[in-house]
This record gives structure tokens, C-alpha cells and sequence, in this order.
């Protein structure tokens, strides 16, 4: 029996909370005040309220010897067993998490060969252990083809990373 998968809808919560200690100089009956100001966005992908997102990816990725390619024409779903197919989507979110074991940088970034550029232009992104990087939200960019199509990741042995990605 094979399995298939459908996207539904994806929300997004990007939230930044700020401590700060304010030392009141002037009164000393006022003494210290911590400060915490919160400021966050929340976004939907269904289509309606939100940029369309038609597929979803999710995967922690293991290099071998250090490197690992994705082709986004092409690219294995842990999940189904089978390859998915991106060619015509744009990527609309990208979230990429580092986990704590790994031992040095890793970079993720447009491949070597037909590169995926509708994200970050050529430069890609650096993650040392634990790091995160995202949710970065895109709602322009270039779609997936013959010719921009495949992600590089590069670092030590087998290190890993986590994938979250929506397009459409």
C-alpha cells in the first residue's frame, strides 16, 4: 500500500522576547525593574488568509563524509518512502536547525551545481551546534527547474541538520 501525503495548511509563529534590567538612579526607593517586551508575527500558508503553500518538507538531514546534496526535483520524503517533486514551486519558508552534537560548522547553501537560489542568493546559511536559522518567510524568488534545483550541505563527517520547508 503506498503512502501519500497531503498539505493542508501551515502556521508560523516567530515570537522575540527582550529581558532587560533597568537600575533606577535617581530613587533608590525604586530600586531595580526588569523589563520583558514581547513582539511576534504569526503566519498562515493555506492560500486564503496566507502565501500558498502546496507541499511540505521535513527531514534531518545526515551528511556522509561531510556533504550531502538535496535535489529538489528529486528529493526523498522520509515519510512516503518516495521522492518528491518541487519543479515549478517556489520555496515559501525555510527553517534549519543545527542539533547540539554536532562538532563544527555546517553550511547549507545553493549547490555546486544547478542551484537552488530562491532563497538566500549564493552566500546559504552557517550553523554552529544548536543553532537555528528561520523561520525565514519568502513570497518572491525563483521556481524550482532543471537549472536551480539542488542545495548543498557542507561540514565534518555526519553531522545533521533539520529541514523545514514550504512551497508552493
Amino acid at each position: 500500500m503506498a503512502t501519500t501525503r497531503t498539505y493542508v495548511s501551515a502556521v508560523v509563529y516567530n515570537t522575540v522576547a527582550l529581558t532587560e534590567t533597568l537600575v533606577v538612579g535617581a530613587d533608590p526607593t525604586i530600586g531595580t525593574l526588569a523589563l520583558t517586551p514581547s513582539a511576534g508575527q504569526k503566519w498562515l500558508f493555506d492560500g486564503t488568509t496566507g502565501p500558498a503553500a502546496t507541499k511540505a518538507y521535513h527531514a534531518t538531514i545526515t551528511m556522509s563524509s561531510g556533504t550531502a546534496t538535496l535535489d529538489l526535483t528529486a528529493l526523498p520524503d522520509p515519510e512516503t518512502g518516495s521522492n518528491m517533486d518541487l519543479t515549478g514551486l517556489k520555496l515559501k519558508m525555510l527553517h534549519l536547525a543545527a542539533p547540539s552534537g554536532n562538532a563544527n560548522v555546517i553550511t547549507v547553501a545553493p549547490g555546486a551545481t544547478n542551484g537552488y537560489t530562491g532563497w538566500v542568493g549564493t552566500s546559504g546559511y552557517t550553523l554552529n551546534a544548536s543553532d537555528q536559522r528561520g523561520p525565514s518567510i519568502h513570497n518572491a524568488g525563483i521556481a524550482v527547474d532543471g537549472t536551480h534545483k539542488t542545495i548543498d550541505i557542507t561540514g565534518t563527517g555526519s553531522q545533521q541538520v533539520t529541514i523545514v520547508a514550504l512551497f508552493g
